[in-house]
């Protein structure tokens, strides 16, 4: 058997079952043709009874499932695409990926070698002569992991960063993580900058997994209105550049636990969204070294709301926290059980500038030996600043408290304020209920 034909197409494929029986993929093609079979002796005489009429119709063919669903990012995997309509399927496309490789098993039956992408979930589409399968959630294809891992020893960023064969950077294990998902640290060492885009957790429970970085911020996170980062148990070291440690630009809500930051020229955690509202909540940290610790600075039009529980803010060159209204946004604060001390401007500045404005609450921290004041409320730009104080120590500060041009300082009777150079004066008392 050399040829089957229909018209003057040959077969996709076919099979000899035996002498009397042949099984055969029909190519694209329109209207009524004649089948002929094609041996060493020749070509089989055309008839009515050899007749082939393909049919057309306006929807083309459809998908109505792609087993499995999901696969590696690297792609190479096989799947099977369930359907009707596909004879003479011209290609198959996962999202806007054609397939590496497919077959036409029959009508309603493609194997498809799938090709790589990022992570995420896209649609397989088939295109024949009538035209291209509408989408559907019954012909998605999910890229990626729930769950990924790096490892500093044997890590490869070729690899699908499963545990067995864990990649070497965040930034490759992020592709390979779907959203929601979360990116694991097997042994400590060097993962490299970061952007993200999605919602995702890094955790790393043990050792150190860091970040050494000179020419970039070392973690950026410009993601979804309604998307949740955490980072946990990481150490960013910035290697005294002038660059931030962390970036929040937009998300829901970014959690940080566990975290410690160092060494950067400009602030170890930069809350500034453009727009939007963005929340954080930073706890069990440490910043040292950098240019300012928290600086909290939303765009006008914009408003974040951190929470700061159980984070020691110490020696860095500007304040500890600044909480800043002076871009035009609504800055507010809650600093709990915290440390601000020998920072080489104060322990928190609440400073408010036209259009924006800065709220602090502050309790149970301990602001010391800070070389320019322990608290600072200034208004002095315009808008209004006010800070909240209650339980909390304040001592060996060149000046313990100190407003400008009307800034509120609050005071709920509770606070030790001695043994500064100048301990100042809270503006107004506040009752606790």
């Amino acid at each position: 058997m050399t040829a089957v034909e229909f018209g003057p197409s040959p077969a996709a494929s076919f099979t000899v079952n035996d002498s009397g029986s042949i099984s055969a993929v029909a190519p694209a093609g329109s209207g009524s043709v004649d089948v002929t079979v094609t041996t060493t002796a020749g070509t089989s005489t055309t008839s009515i009874a050899d007749r082939y009429t393909y049919t057309s119709s306006s929807s083309g063919p459809t998908v109505s499932s792609v087993s499995p669903g999901g696969g590696r990012t690297m792609g190479g995997s096989t799947v099977t695409i369930t359907g009707s309509g596909f004879t003479g399927a011209i290609y198959v496309m996962f999202g806007s990926v054609f397939a590496q490789s497919f077959t036409v098993n029959s009508d309603s039956s493609i194997t498809a070698t799938v090709p790589a992408d990022v992570a995420g979930t896209v649609n397989v589409t088939v295109a024949t002569a009538a035209g291209t399968s509408s989408i559907s959630a019954a012909d998605q294809f999910s890229y990626g992991s729930t769950r990924t891992w790096v490892a500093a020893d044997t890590g490869d960023d070729a690899n699908p960063c499963s545990r067995d064969a864990p990649c070497l950077t965040f930034a490759a294990a992020l592709t390979a993580t779907l959203a929601g998902g979360e990116i694991d640290v097997l042994t400590p060492g060097d993962y490299g900058p970061l952007t993200i885009a999605k919602s995702i957790t890094i955790c790393n429970e043990d050792g150190v997994a860091g970040e050494l970085v000179t020419a970039s911020g070392a973690i950026t996170i410009q993601a979804g209105a309604t998307d949740v980062v955490t980072l946990r148990g990481l150490t960013l070291d910035g290697a005294n550049a002038d660059n931030n440690g962390v970036v929040v630009s937009s998300a829901k809500r970014v959690v940080i636990d566990k975290v410690v930051i160092e060494n950067f020229g400009l602030a170890g955690i930069d809350v500034a969204p453009s727009s939007g509202a963005v929340a954080a909540d930073i706890a069990n940290t440490t910043i040292t070294n950098s240019g300012a610790g928290v600086l909290i600075k939303p765009s006008s039009g914009a408003m974040a709301t951190v929470i700061v529980k159980r984070v020691h803010l110490a020696n860095n060159i500007g304040a500890g926290a600044q909480i800043d209204g002076t871009a035009g946004g609504v800055a507010f604060a809650v600093i709990v059980d915290s440390v601000a001390s020998e920072n080489g401007s104060s322990g928190v500045v609440a400073v408010s500038g036209t259009g924006g404005s800065a709220l602090v609450y502050l309790m149970r921290d301990a602001v010391n030996h800070n070389a320019t004041a322990g608290i600072v409320s200034n208004q002095s730009a315009g808008g209004t600043a006010s800070v909240y104080v209650g339980g909390s120590q304040l001592t060996g500060n060149a000046n313990g408290v100190s407003s400008a041009s009307g800034g509120a300082l609050i005071s709920y009777g509770n606070n030790q304020l001695s043994g500064n150079g100048s301990n100042g004066g809270f503006t107004g008392t506040a009752t606790l209920n």
